[in-house]
């Protein structure tokens, strides 16, 4: 991996399907001789006469102890260890669906990636900066706005646009790494948090130097640009104001994407300038290697540059308790939400049945329209907290295995945990769950859930696999180490831990990973 924030640079290794490993080099080089018709005497022989001294009895080791568990070398029978990839993190793309080879996708590439050739870049971006600047400070957006909340189905129009582009949004990341010489391995769709999105997986670009791996990640906006571009000409051609207002949600969804705080875009953009794979999978070992307090065990990171510490340290203090706090909400709005979104759903079926009575059939396809778009939030909602859910019994469960004492503290923290939930969906802020519902129900239709729930910005979620902790718990003292890790892009709007690496919820059905 060049350029990276680690004083010892990581080597990675793809496994077939699931994404990148980290390594020391003396792994790389034997995993590089295994080929089948060389013995350990051979390798290491070989791999001494390059400069880096090994004997058998070591190569024999790594390879039984490190290598073939991993299902990075064949046994001698011509079997592979199955992998085991364990509970996906909440913060990675879940229910992963690839839909697109490689092979349908290159064509595509191959044309769009000259649209990167510097004189057509500057010329684009300066085209776009023009038509911006016209847009907000001569022209304006409220016309626009105005037409879209007046005029009947024009809404879904306008989120089936924006779908469309967060599409384009992919296209663009995949351009780019084709333009750098890399090959892309697929495109599909997902679950990010709640949204569903649209991925492209682009781990190869871990193989290019910085600046191109950069590229890549804001590849997906310069094509956003593009798009915003053909939707003014649109409007040049048509006069019809509410595409205006498209350019306007498609520049919130960018917006919204270069927030670092999720594996969205702007994350996937900060790790490549840094050199850091993957934060959020690093964190734990960051903390282990710059707090050295013995009672926490587990992998520590290997030695990192002192500014690259300064950025993980900075984005570590900011982004953890950020993240407890939108949490927090999240689980506290589930009442407010599931009354909102049953409200809702109820109102659109009476506007489904009046539709239908009088026969007006664009009214009746908008109803079932606004009831799907209401529904992919609330369930996604759903299967992320049953995930968190899960994932934090299973895990105090385990903990508590050992003793007693612990099992007695796993079992109060569950309770308690449970506890603090229902008071939190109980109380609100009135005092009961009643009082929530009779609200919403009394207020009518809301407007902001459908909207929530529908493309704002379909997100664009890297789906880059991140790249496993190196491989270092060695027998021999001549393996360093172990490194760092690999990356995904979201519909609304996301690379993946040992998984392919994927642009950001760049597809995601809010305005927007995995890539």
């Amino acid at each position: 991996m060049q350029e990276s924030a680690f004083l010892n640079p990581p080597w990675l290794l793809e496994r077939e399907g699931a994404g990148y490993i980290q390594v020391t080099e003396l792994l790389y080089r034997i995993a590089e001789q295994c080929r089948g018709n060389k013995t350990a005497e051979e390798i290491a022989d070989a791999i001494s006469a390059a400069g880096k001294p090994v004997n058998p009895a070591t190569v024999r080791s790594l390879i039984t102890q490190l290598l073939i568990p991993r299902g990075l070398v064949e046994m001698a029978d011509g079997s592979v260890v199955p992998v085991a990839t364990g509970a996906s993190s909440p913060l990675a793309l879940n229910m992963r669906m690839k839909m697109i080879g490689p092979e349908a996708i290159m064509p595509a590439t191959n044309f769009l990636r000259w649209l990167y050739w510097p004189p057509i870049l500057v010329t684009v971006l300066v085209a776009a900066a023009l038509a911006q600047g016209w847009l907000y400070l001569a022209h304006g957006v409220s016309s626009g706005l105005r037409d879209a909340l007046y005029t009947p189905g024009l809404i879904l129009i306008v989120l089936l646009i924006v779908v469309v582009s967060a599409a384009f949004h992919e296209l663009g990341h995949a351009a780019a790494l084709h333009y750098a010489g890399a090959r892309i391995k697929g495109m599909g769709a997902g679950i990010y948090i709640v949204y569903p999105a649209f991925f492209t997986d682009v781990s190869d670009n871990y193989r290019l130097p910085r600046w191109q791996r950069v590229r890549t990640d804001l590849g997906g906006f310069y094509f956003n640009l593009i798009f915003t571009l053909g939707i003014m000409g649109l409007f040049v051609l048509s006069g019809q104001e509410f595409l205006l207002l498209l350019v306007l949600m498609i520049n919130l969804e960018i917006l919204h994407q270069l927030l670092p705080f999720l594996r969205l875009d702007g994350y996937w953009t900060l790790a490549d300038i840094t050199g850091v794979p993957d934060f959020f999978s690093q964190m734990a070992a960051f903390v282990r290697s710059v707090l050295p307090i013995k009672a926490w065990k587990g992998r520590k990171l290997p030695p990192l540059k002192w500014w690259a510490k300064v950025v993980f340290a900075v984005y570590t203090l900011i982004t953890i308790p950020l993240l407890l706090l939108l949490l927090v909400l999240m689980v506290r709005s589930v009442p407010r939400v599931l009354a909102t979104a049953w409200d809702s759903l109820g109102q659109q079926g009476q506007a489904f049945v009046a539709a239908q009575t009088s026969g007006d059939i664009p009214d009746a396809v908008a109803s079932v329209g606004q009831a799907l778009l209401l529904s992919i939030p609330t369930l996604g909602l759903g299967y992320t907290l049953f995930s968190l859910g899960r994932r934090f019994t299973v895990g105090m469960w385990n903990w508590g295995k050992p003793s007693v004492v612990r099992r007695a503290t796993s079992a109060v923290c569950l309770v308690s945990a449970a506890g603090l939930l229902g008071f939190m969906w109980a109380a609100d802020e009135r005092g009961r769950v009643q009082d929530v519902v009779s609200d919403v129900v009394a207020s009518g239709p809301t407007t902001p859930l459908v909207e929530r729930s529908t493309p704002q910005s379909t997100g664009d979620v890297q789906t880059r696999g991140t790249p496993e902790p190196t491989l270092a718990a060695t027998p021999a003292a001549d393996v360093t180490a172990p490194l760092g890790a690999a990356t995904a892009t979201v519909l609304p709007g996301a690379q993946q831990t040992p998984a392919p690496r994927a642009t950001t919820p760049s597809g995601a059905l809010t305005p927007t990973p995995v890539r």
